[in-house]
């Protein structure tokens, strides 16, 4: 919000993928230190709180919501890098006035069963699953299991190693390359690696929670131990992020820099560095600015 020359495509769903590690960070807690420091109420009042605050599935909300959104950046990434000339995939704003709702309301969707499911064990005065049917939650567990963990990662998996690929492995004469194109190739890579470090630590520490909560329904019931495992895989996750934007791309290093120093960000300037090449510098042969011929060589 505060440095326009930030706001690109892709940030914007770096910003989305932040709010829902928000998300999952501020309905957890309920999760793990009310439900264990207070009473839990009864009757109605209970009910209603497991479903919407002390059962934590808000943060499974916000979980659906970062996997769907990691999955567009990983197809805007693999059309960015092997189709740069192409408009078809290319992200715009008004784009993204679509997608980034419609991840939060897959999201809710996604998880829409376990809002209806989860109630208050009386004896226990903890929130637990309750399904009609023993099938129903093996049944919804699979489903998750497929659509927030196997997938999804199966997708990125595929589309990274075709980016990375032609970004670092392929051979190609980058001296033949202008310095103008040498730094878009630069820039493509910094960020091509911080979404895949992203990727990669979500699917990691996801997998580990969507197992234990599928083999939950499917085998054995929670033991402490395989709760507090998957628990803290899912904060690991939400806190590890940060720093990952921080040490991977030196534009955010920059910014946050700037902010923690309570510098006086200067207008709308934009700052030269092979870390921000200007869409308006990338001119052809007959000088015509390349934004206006091929806008997705920019990000």
């Amino acid at each position: 919000m505060k440095h326009r020359d930030m706001r690109n495509p892709i940030n914007f769903l770096l910003v989305n993928l932040a709010i829902s590690d928000i998300v999952i960070a501020i309905f957890i807690i309920p999760d793990f230190i009310l439900s264990r420091t207070f009473t839990h109420p009864d009757g109605a009042t209970g009910s209603v709180l497991c479903r919407l605050l002390t059962g934590g599935n808000f943060s499974w909300v916000g979980a659906a919501s970062s996997v769907f959104t990691l999955m567009v950046i990983s197809v805007e990434r693999y059309h960015a890098v092997l189709h740069p000339f192409g408009n078809r995939w290319k992200l715009s704003y008004h784009k993204l006035k679509v997608i980034i709702p419609s991840c939060w309301i897959f999201a809710v969707i996604m998880i829409l069963p376990t809002f209806l499911s989860v109630d208050l064990n009386k004896t226990a005065r903890d929130c637990e699953e309750y399904w009609p049917s023993k099938w129903m939650g093996i049944a919804y567990s699979i489903t998750l299991f497929l659509i927030l963990a196997a997938l999804p990662l199966a997708l990125m998996t595929g589309l990274y190693s075709r980016v990375v690929h032609a970004l670092w492995l392929k051979r190609n004469d980058h001296t033949q390359l202008s310095l103008q194109q040498q730094g878009v190739m630069k820039v493509r890579r910094r960020v091509t690696l911080t979404v895949t470090i992203v990727s990669a630590s979500f699917g990691i520490c996801w997998i580990t929670d969507s197992t234990i909560f599928f083999l939950h329904h499917v085998s054995s019931p929670y033991s402490d131990v395989t709760f507090a495992i998957g628990a803290i895989m899912i904060l690991f996750n939400s806190a590890l992020n940060p720093f990952v934007y921080a040490l991977t791309n030196r534009r955010f290093n920059q910014k946050i820099k700037a902010m923690l120093r309570h510098s006086v960000f200067q207008g709308n300037k934009v700052h030269p560095s092979e870390e921000h090449i200007s869409c308006k510098e990338l001119t052809d042969g007959n000088n015509t600015p390349r934004s206006l011929r091929f806008p997705a060589l920019c990000d």
